[in-house]
């Protein structure tokens, strides 16, 4: 899963947006974003300790945040929803140079329900035109 890009994305943009240099300073500017641009209460201890298991430990497991934490930290990062996140990461990671269709689903799991979208993406290279 994409989590630990999440988690380490929103701790790299929130350390561009404060004037503090530690992990805990850039957890409070986090927890008070994400509290007043989306109205979501998480802990500063929450997001830190996710952000120490993803940055201490590269091999560590994959923590499974709830679903509704994905989405308030993508919204942060400037994606609609975790969707667009993925979709975003797939089209700079693996862009290939054929006529291939690429497929994705997309899946968001809450107490009450469960969304699934899947997206077929069809890429088609064509020749760049000299333009005069």
């Amino acid at each position: 899963m994409m989590f630990r890009k999440i988690v380490l994305s929103a701790f790299a943009k929130a350390q561009t947006e404060t004037p503090g240099n530690t992990k805990t300073q850039w957890a409070d500017h986090l927890a008070n974003s994400l509290w007043c641009e989306f109205n979501y209460q998480i802990s500063r201890r929450t997001l830190l300790n996710y952000y120490n298991n993803y940055i201490e430990d590269a091999e560590a497991k994959e923590l499974s945040p709830n679903a509704r934490m994905i989405e308030k930290l993508c919204k942060y990062l400037g994606y609609p929803n975790y969707g667009a996140f993925i979709l975003h990461q797939a089209s700079i990671q693996s862009v290939k140079s054929n006529e291939h269709s690429q497929k994705f689903t997309y899946t968001l799991e809450t107490d009450s329900y469960m969304e699934e979208v899947t997206i077929l993406v069809r890429r088609k290279l064509f020749n760049p035109r000299n333009v005069a």
